[in-house]
């Protein structure tokens, strides 16, 4: 219904025709159990803890807003296991471009996440995105934005 209604809202001022990719959730801090709706914005992966496979979340998809009127969105669900990180991305990562044309790509980008330890901190996952990007793309100009958020669940407050 959230993304219905910003859908509705943001498409009604937009005499450029623009488009907006979204990734929107709901973590339950006392579960793990995260609800989401993908409209239009690059799946996020989870880093198992323990290092179990690398995952991408499921569907849940859409357009982006502002393509179709009054889409009708719909939500999924997972939950996430005490030190999972989910691994959230602008397609700036993806399609960022070396100096050949060349697209640093998903494939490169799971090679990478697959290398990155468990134990690694959000910071430290970001970094190493970050990092392994603009090693690629030295000497271009980016052709867009670059955001990368890392979540990391802990489990529940341990009571005192």
């Amino acid at each position: 219904k959230m993304m219905r209604e910003a859908n509705g809202e943001i498409s009604r001022d937009n005499s450029e025709d623009l488009f907006v990719t979204v990734f929107a959730g709901v973590l339950d801090a006392q579960t793990g159990a995260l609800e989401y709706c993908n409209a239009g914005h690059d799946r996020p992966y989870v880093l198992a803890a323990g290092r179990g496979p690398l995952t991408q979340l499921g569907a849940a998809s859409g357009p982006p807003l502002c393509v179709i009127e009054d889409y009708a969105y719909a939500s999924a669900r997972t939950r996430l296991r005490r030190g999972d990180c989910l691994v959230l991305f602008t397609d700036g990562v993806t399609d960022a471009r070396n100096t050949t044309g060349e697209m640093f790509g998903r494939e490169r980008l799971e090679a990478l996440l697959a290398k990155i330890p468990s134990e690694a901190s959000p910071e430290t996952i970001t970094n190493t995105i970050r990092d392994a990007v603009t090693r690629f793309a030295a000497g271009t100009e980016p052709a867009d934005d670059l955001a990368i958020l890392i979540l990391r669940w802990n489990g529940p407050p341990t009571p005192e």
